[in-house]
């Protein structure tokens, strides 16, 4: 039977390769020699092409491409009341190749999701897309918490609010509601948490870096779960929000383990420990896994491309052995 509703059997992030013309005008921008409004036609232009292009691959949503972007997430987390971007040397986690400067988030008092400027280009989209389905990525909460808290830890200041960490949270979960409300309102349907702090708490150096910094992982990966769940009680019936975290299979489990989440999956009780040893697993019902690549697989060269399982067919994934599994939701 055919997937209707969204996350889709093949899926993407929605990310993509900025074409030449965009670069150049967001350089002509940068420059001072074009104005605002050349950039936003440009970024029109390119986005046009692209929905136009999806539509061609037979993806079930289109996204923008993420083409008014600087980054996957700065731009969205910045453009927060109250928090700031804050120039660094270095990324706290580094990566190989090219890279641009690095970034910090600071917090300047309560933050807040206010007239955010991603609802102008969600709405920019849906006039684009016209009758056909879309679909929205935007940095996971936890990635609030996760940037000037934990892999800012040795320069974070926390202001007198957010002394207690309790607060820092609940504020977050009150932003990303007002988020998820906002872009309903807007039409969107389809709503995608773009995470990658995950994989930071899966890696053994990692974790061991961060003891050394006095962050118990396992303490903090329990907040983000909670948050995300007292997020998703405002989730409307009619909207679907799921996580993508990339090229992590057992990660999935593991989160949504704790998550109220839907869906089709197995994984080994004893591969959810090695992941995270001091989260414990409880099975609440049923998780639909997915597999992250990178590459062309689309057609049309996206950055990520979430592949659940091959075609429309409803097949549980082979990653692990039948013996001895759970199910997960």
């Amino acid at each position: 039977m055919a997937i209707t509703n969204p996350p889709y059997a093949y899926d993407i992030v929605g990310s993509f390769l900025r074409p030449e013309a965009l670069k150049q005008a967001r350089a002509d921008f940068a420059a001072g020699t074009i104005t605002r409004e050349a950039l936003t036609a440009a970024e029109d232009k390119a986005i046009a092409e692209l929905v136009e292009k999806e539509k061609l691959a037979g993806l079930k949503a289109v996204t923008d491409g993420e083409f008014r972007r600087a980054m996957w997430h700065l731009d969205f987390l910045e453009a927060l009341e109250n928090v700031e971007h804050v120039d660094a040397d270095t990324w706290s986690v580094e990566f190989k190749g090219p890279k641009p400067k690095g970034a910090q988030l600071v917090f300047r008092g309560k933050i807040a999701f206010g007239d955010h400027p991603f609802l102008a280009h969600f709405d920019a989209l849906r006039d684009i897309a016209g009758d056909y389905p879309t679909k929205l990525t935007i940095p996971a909460p936890s990635m609030l918490h996760l940037i000037p808290c934990v892999r800012g830890k040795a320069t974070y200041r926390p202001t007198e609010r957010y002394q207690d960490e309790r607060v820092l949270f609940d504020d977050i979960v009150e932003v990303y509601r007002d988020a998820v409300r906002a872009f309903y309102d807007r039409g969107c349907r389809y709503l995608q948490f773009d995470d990658t702090s995950w994989g930071e708490f899966c890696d053994a150096a990692k974790r061991k870096a961060y003891a050394a910094e006095g962050i118990d992982v396992d303490e903090v990966a329990r907040n983000y779960v909670d948050v995300i769940n007292r997020i998703l009680e405002v989730k409307p019936a009619d909207m679907t929000i799921h996580a993508h975290l990339p090229r992590q299979l057992p990660l999935h489990v593991v989160l949504f383990g704790r998550l109220r989440a839907g869906g089709r999956g197995a994984v080994r009780r004893r591969e959810l420990r090695r992941v995270l040893p001091g989260v414990r697993f409880r099975p609440l019902g049923r998780l639909r896994t997915a597999c992250a690549h990178q590459g062309p697989e689309s057609g049309v060269g996206p950055d990520h491309v979430e592949v659940p399982r091959v075609g429309e067919r409803r097949r549980r994934h082979r990653a692990y052995p039948r013996s001895r599994t759970v199910r997960a939701a």
